[in-house]
């Protein structure tokens, strides 16, 4: 039977299991519905014609430029939740190259690189949000327009000895999804305004 202590300890232990197991759960079913509703928004443009304008110049304005611009101006909504929980260093740190000089790190560095970025073999409307390097020459970097985001993966993951763990993505993810959700399905409905108005149809 165990002493009540022991008891108490037990139930605590399976009280907090079954309440993980529960957040984990949600968290999916958010996560589910988020790339659910996303999908649904854009595949509402599926409607429009592939050219959905013409501007003064006469140059045509297409539907996919118009999607594209909407995608990242949803993603800039992760922007400032990854930035914060972006640790910064105090002071600048080198990384040690097998060959060569030693590469230097400003404070900053890391949160100054993360961006919203396409990429050119991906879907046209494909959009990502995280960490990317901007100039490939050598360091120093995080002080101006050079970032190395080399040590994103360590303050995401840990190192495997010990290191704290700051699980940025993920935490970034969950404090933006609502507000890049309402400013996609805004900028959709701006899209077909748009058409609606080139097009004469009146107000949509």
């Amino acid at each position: 039977m165990g002493t009540t202590a022991e008891r108490l300890a037990g139930g605590r232990r399976s009280y907090s299991a079954q309440r993980s197991k529960m957040i984990k759960t949600l968290e999916a079913e958010a996560k589910s519905r988020f790339e659910k509703d996303v999908r649904d928004i854009i595949k509402n443009l599926e409607k429009l014609p592939s050219a959905i304008g013409v501007t003064p110049k006469g140059n045509v304005v297409t539907k996919e430029k118009k999607t594209q611009a909407a995608l990242r101006k949803s993603a800039k909504e992760f922007l400032p939740h990854l930035q914060k929980n972006t640790p910064k260093s105090h002071q600048p740190h080198f990384r040690y190259p097998k060959n060569g000089e030693p590469i230097k790190y400003y404070p900053g560095n890391a949160r100054k690189s993360m961006k919203v970025f396409s990429l050119r073999k991906a879907s046209p409307l494909s959009m990502f949000i995280g960490p990317k390097k901007r100039n490939s020459k050598k360091g120093p970097y995080g002080n101006g327009n050079k970032f190395d985001p080399y040590y994103v993966p360590f303050l995401e993951s840990g190192t495997g000895f010990g290191n704290k763990t700051f699980d940025i993505l993920d935490k970034s993810y969950k404090q933006g999804r609502d507000k890049a959700r309402a400013v996609l399905k805004k900028q959709v409905e701006n899209i077909f305004r748009y058409y609606a108005k080139k097009k004469r149809l009146g107000k949509i």
